[in-house]
């Protein structure tokens, strides 16, 4: 994991130096990456730190009902549950969840509307 995170590091520079601004999502799906990496090693306040500006990122692109955000969710839901903050994992991944749901629904009414 200490590769993981240093290339992941690396990477986030490359984007930042030939991007301009944050809100790209190659930036961030490296900020969601080192999540995921430093949540493995335990290093939870990092991990919750580039979730969040990996979800911040998302929002901001995509809105705030998109998968992209759905997935973050779950994610800082992880790392709340292994932070053993219960209410706020839960919190999250109801967020997630709805927004899952909302998904689902809005695609499955527009293919309905496509057989019509």
């Amino acid at each position: 994991f200490v590769d993981a995170e240093k290339y992941l590091l690396e990477c986030l520079e490359i984007w930042r130096n030939q991007l301009d601004g944050e809100s790209h999502s190659e930036i961030a799906n490296c900020y969601y990456s080192l999540g995921q990496v430093e949540r493995k090693q335990g290093k939870l306040e990092k991990a919750k730190a580039n979730l969040e500006k990996a979800l911040e990122i998302y929002k901001e692109i995509y809105g705030k009902n998109h998968v992209e955000v759905a997935h973050s969710l779950i994610n800082l839901g992880n790392v709340e549950y292994d932070n053993k903050n219960y209410n706020a994992a839960k919190k999250l991944y109801l967020e997630s969840l709805n927004i899952k749901n909302a998904n689902l629904w809005s695609h499955r009414s527009r293919n309905v509307e496509d057989l019509q």
